[in-house]
């Protein structure tokens, strides 16, 4: 696009600045900053529950032991709660985030190596993963879309690691 003047216009001005990132916009400019990306989600423990219930549907056929299904429903419980720890720390880390003027979301329902492909993919600069030992621990492991895997972090030390870039204007 060119134009004698590219101020004016607020639009076309803004037209000129996504054209020059190519929607690749830098962290202090980006519409979401960071996104939450949970290792496990509610799916996996529906599948879990599927599973449990089609084994025990067929129980007679198999001729399985009391002791095996039991097994299986222990197993169904710790992963349903896993599943539910690792989301509300995945809420608790969004507030803290929002709570610090920093533009983040959480994203859920598909697969881990799915969900940083689509976020690297829409350009999102920072991702936050969330899995049980960091919910146990309460860190994330930050992946950059610039730099790959940053490491693991402690959520404060995030928030003000990403408070400094976006003031300096800088990556993380």
């Amino acid at each position: 696009m060119i134009h004698r003047a590219v101020l004016g216009s607020l639009e076309r001005f803004f037209g000129v600045l996504i054209e020059h990132y190519a929607g690749d916009f830098p962290l202090w400019l980006s519409p979401v900053q960071v996104r939450i990306l949970p290792v496990t989600d509610t799916q996996v423990c529906m599948t879990y529950y599927y599973e449990f219930q089609s084994s025990c549907l067929i129980i007679h056929i198999n001729d399985r032991t009391l002791a095996s299904v039991l097994q299986d429903l222990r197993l169904l419980t710790f992963h349903i709660k896993l599943c539910a720890t690792q989301l509300e720390y995945c809420k608790e880390v969004i507030n803290k985030l929002k709570g610090n003027g920093i533009r983040a979301e959480v994203c859920q329902g598909e697969r881990l190596p799915k969900l940083i492909r689509n976020a690297e993919k829409q350009k999102i600069p920072l991702m936050a993963v969330v899995g049980p030992k960091e919910a146990e621990t309460q860190t994330v492991t930050i992946r950059s879309r610039f730099s790959g895997e940053v490491g693991t972090i402690e959520i404060d030390d995030f928030i003000s690691r990403i408070k400094s870039a976006i003031e300096r204007r800088t990556s993380l």
